[in-house]
């Protein structure tokens, strides 16, 4: 669920702004940004046929993709971390260079990095920009696998199935940070919404073509300045492309992903209009231990917001929730693993590790994941 993101990426470079850590100014319109009134791009239809690991790499057919990796690692000595890295890939026809120029680019990209370390409140976030040229960023599908990179973060799938991840960034605050992670597969890639196809909003056009593995081992290292880890953990990767995913007067989301304690998986949305409606077509999944995967519709599940947090930026959050999926028996408290989990970045937004834990058919049931928050500016006074 990170189109907004690639939204206001595109809003920014289109006039011209800057990164801010201050409140964000002059909100971009979302659908509007995302929308392609040209008719010069593809469009997302039910129907699709995925091949995998092909449909892992780029669709440069479609305006916008985004590849996103979430997870929660545990040190040598039961030190928790959290972390995310995610690449978005856009389209941005206006930069106008000239055709030989080495700098001439109709794509771009723009990525996240964070971490969190509960046990001393600290988290980080950093973000990076880079037009799709002199091989400062990109996207390949080759017989080495499907790389992903701007700049030293990378993501890349090997042949042999197994996904590596590399990310160094500089930091005079905390110290320098660097993450270096092997992920393997645990469960076959899941198509999310109607097998792939993943509406949001009211039309056919508003949607996105959808991916995800739901459950990866982690084991790595770690390094923030003089202090490494070595770490061990689970991850969640989501692969998204569209066009034109947003119904117009929506103004944004929260996004559930959740691993299970005994062996499933919860993913749930709900998009939200500016006059606080719910739009219809925000949904989830279940994921079984084979795999296999449930469908849940709107109706089929509930999200009660229990407390709130303002954060630096004056926005207020929803900060612990209720979740209940009737169908499966299923009750959750979430709860963040620190309340301060808001990106630093040009777009206000919230993204952070979570832990859950309730009853399944009575049964005691934990769980931990990662939460999305979008679009709270606009309601925060």
């Amino acid at each position: 669920m990170k189109c907004w993101a690639a939204a206001i990426f595109l809003g920014l470079l289109s006039a011209g702004c800057g990164v801010s850590e201050g409140p964000i100014r002059g909100q971009v319109n979302l659908a509007s940004v995302l929308s392609d009134p040209s008719g010069q791009y593809a469009t997302v239809r039910p129907g699709r046929t995925f091949h995998f690991p092909t449909d892992h790499g780029e669709h440069p057919d479609f305006k916008t993709e985004w590849w996103y990796v979430t997870g929660h690692l545990r040190g040598e000595k039961g030190k928790a971390f959290g972390y995310q890295l995610t690449f978005f890939s856009t389209d941005l026809p206006r930069v106008a260079t000239p055709a030989e120029s080495p700098w001439s680019a109709s794509r771009v990209m723009m990525g996240h990095l964070a971490y969190s370390d509960p046990s001393v409140l600290r988290f980080r976030s950093f973000e990076r920009f880079s037009r799709r040229s002199l091989g400062l960023t990109g996207v390949t599908t080759d017989s080495k696998g499907v790389k992903v990179w701007l700049e030293d973060w990378s993501l890349h799938r090997a042949p042999d199935g197994v996904w590596r991840l590399q990310a160094f960034q500089e930091d005079d605050i905390s110290g320098d940070f660097e993450l270096s992670l092997r992920l393997t597969e645990q469960k076959p890639p899941i198509l999310q919404g109607e097998d792939g196809y993943s509406r949001k909003g009211p039309l056919p056009e508003h949607a996105s073509y959808y991916v995800s593995l739901t459950r990866l081992a982690a084991e790595g290292t770690l390094r923030r300045g003089s202090e490494s880890h070595r770490v061990s953990g689970s991850s969640w990767f989501d692969h998204e492309w569209s066009s034109q995913p947003l119904a117009p007067g929506l103004v944004g989301w929260d996004w559930f992903s959740l691993q299970l304690s005994d062996g499933w998986e919860l993913m749930l949305y709900l998009l939200r209009y500016e006059d606080g409606r719910l739009e219809p077509a925000s949904s989830g999944v279940l994921v079984a231990p084979d795999g296999g995967t449930s469908r849940l519709t709107s109706e089929q599940f509930q999200v009660e917001v229990k407390e709130h947090h303002r954060s630096a930026r004056g926005i207020l959050y929803p900060s612990a929730w209720r979740l209940s999926v009737p169908k499966a028996a299923i009750v959750l408290m979430v709860r963040p693993t620190m309340r301060d989990q808001e990106m630093k970045s040009s777009v206000a937004y919230w993204e952070g590790a979570v832990e859950a834990e309730g009853t399944r058919d009575g049964k005691e049931l934990k769980g931990r994941g990662f939460v999305e928050l979008t679009g709270y500016e606009k309601l925060t006074k």
